[in-house]
């Protein structure tokens, strides 16, 4: 397994949504690595790693203190796949951090992959209709 480094800009979304904007780059290129055979598409939204979504916030006086600031994160180079979704495993001290100053535990269902590994991810395509 091989790791690389990146970094993206954190952004808060009211109500309660925080996530790394990611490059676009770094998606496309990862997304031309899964065999043409397979009919990939784009994700909805621009690439990211989600921090917050459907949580409720215990310390919201923490919410958006740290908008647009560069957060790096390391990610494998191994590509992921389920029956829907193709994604990288991405890994960031600082977001578990940032988690944790708002009162949530490091991780949850919300911001895993689809595997439901303990870390963060970023999704590259899907096989949705």
């Amino acid at each position: 397994m091989l790791f690389r480094s990146s970094s993206g800009f954190l952004r808060y979304t009211p109500p309660y949504k925080v996530h790394v904007a990611v490059d676009h780059e770094l998606a496309t290129f990862y997304r031309s690595l899964i065999p043409k055979t397979v009919d990939v598409n784009v994700p909805m939204y621009p690439p990211h790693i989600t921090v917050v979504r459907k949580e409720t916030l215990p310390k919201m006086e923490f919410f958006g203190k740290y908008e647009g600031e560069l957060v790096f994160f390391d990610y494998e180079t191994d590509i992921h796949h389920d029956e829907t979704y193709y994604w990288l495993n991405a890994y960031s001290k600082r977001l578990e951090d940032i988690r944790e100053e708002l009162g949530l535990p490091v991780t949850s269902v919300f911001t895993r992959p689809p595997d439901g590994r303990w870390c963060f991810h970023i999704t590259i395509g899907n096989l949705k209709s």
